[in-house]
């Protein structure tokens, strides 16, 4: 029996199915000095489970035209499979074997660890990577979303089989939520995952919460430079939010479709079309279950990094001072609900944000809140939102030390 939420959906239309299984706790759950042991088990959880080893598994995926995988990020694995309809009672069990009974061959965890090391060295290239893990050690320092879900070579390196086998034993007793959509034989899947369709209490959280809570109450710099060998700078700059759950995230998500979503964002428009001071900006707010990051990024040339980030910085501080328009609130909103809309398409899609928003402890209709809160919002809540989160932003740099020095000098 897997403790879990089971949630299905019929669809008459298709006879594809789709299944994700969300098993709460990520990447913040890594021990210390093991940081990246639950996506070296994620990744590792398709290489073979209950009979089946990896030459088996992936055999029987591939025979029948299905599509499985496994990751990891900070809050919890996400176990994605894709398949036909007369195939799913054949492959779902599959979804049962990986989180009950995973096999873990040393071999198998070896090419694993390899592949993380090679995706680890790829990422010390990217300028961008470079910037976003020194802004998160600065921002979330000593709390558990501070650490890259890959974790570090050294750790990767020293974990055992030992060490991801103990971690597996775990799985089976984490809250977890397997979401099925599409052309489904109902009963069949109710056999295959026993009882999972009975709710189970969710597994408190304080502890994770405190400690987010406690970000940067001991922080004497709210600036961090990575120095390379570039012509290019990447700028980084802004702070921790607050949980997915919270109307204030919502109010934020508009927020960013005002300042960074599209060639008529104000980003856009101020530092692309009027200045030519960017190649690339925009904003990064991606969906987490806490103290979700809000940052404002660009790339740009060492030569007008200065510029480029003091047009950054007044674009943000204009709005806790500033209250949008009308035609700039409505735009922002529009902007917001399309998104949502067009995220919300495919069965694939529905899947894995009703997975996440069960895994949350969130309500199923969370986006038809959602976009109902969203109609209702003034320019002075967003105003207020900024003021609340975002009026003491941290800065990332990463680039030339020239390039750095002369912001940092203008700072």
């Amino acid at each position: 029996m897997i403790n879990s939420n089971l949630n299905l959906e019929f669809c008459e239309s298709t006879n594809i199915v789709v299944a994700k299984a969300w098993i709460r706790e990520g990447s913040r759950s890594d021990p210390k000095n093991k940081k990246g042991l639950h996506q070296l088990l994620a990744a590792s959880l398709t290489r073979g489970c209950g009979e089946y080893d990896s030459d088996q598994i992936a055999d029987i995926i591939e025979s029948s035209g299905a599509y499985l995988r496994s990751d990891a990020n900070e809050d919890g694995i996400l176990i994605s499979m894709k398949c036909t309809q007369e195939d799913h009672l054949k492959l779902l069990p599959i979804i049962k074997l990986m989180i009950s009974s995973p096999k873990l061959n040393k071999e198998q965890i070896k090419l694993e660890k390899e592949l993380t090391i090679q995706a680890i060295k790829r990422q010390k290239e990217n300028p961008y990577q470079l910037a976003y893990k020194s802004w998160k050690k600065l921002v979330y320092n000593k709390t558990d979303y501070e650490h890259d879900t890959l974790g570090t070579i050294y750790d990767i390196e020293n974990t055992t089989l030992n060490d991801l086998e103990c971690l597996a034993k775990e799985l089976i007793c984490r809250e977890k939520v397997i979401v099925i959509k599409g052309g489904i034989d109902k009963k069949g899947v109710e056999e295959i995952f026993g009882d999972s369709n009975k709710k189970n209490n969710r597994i408190k959280v304080s502890d994770t919460t405190l400690q987010l809570s406690k970000v940067n109450s001991i922080e004497d710099s709210k600036i961090t430079l990575e120095t390379i060998d570039s012509s290019q700078v990447v700028i980084m700059y802004g702070n921790k939010s607050t949980n997915h759950s919270n109307n204030d995230d919502i109010n934020l998500r508009v927020l960013s479709c005002h300042l960074g979503s599209g060639m008529s964002s104000v980003l856009f428009k101020r530092l692309r079309e009027q200045n030519g001071l960017a190649y690339d900006v925009g904003i990064y707010n991606p969906i987490r279950e806490y103290n979700t990051p809000f940052i404002i990024h660009c790339s740009t040339n060492k030569t007008k990094a200065v510029e480029a980030y003091k047009h950054i910085k007044d674009s943000l501080h204009k709005t806790f001072s500033n209250e949008l328009t009308n035609e700039q609130l409505e735009l922002a909103k529009t902007k917001l609900i399309s998104s949502i809309n067009h995220h919300s398409q495919t069965i694939a899609q529905k899947s894995e944000r009703m997975a996440i928003l069960l895994g949350y402890g969130m309500k199923e209709d969370f986006d038809v809140s959602c976009i109902e809160h969203v109609k209702s919002l003034t320019s002075k809540d967003i105003m207020d939102t900024a003021n609340k989160y975002l009026d003491e932003p941290y800065l990332s740099l990463c680039g030339s030390e020239e390039g750095l020095q002369l912001i940092k000098n203008n700072l």
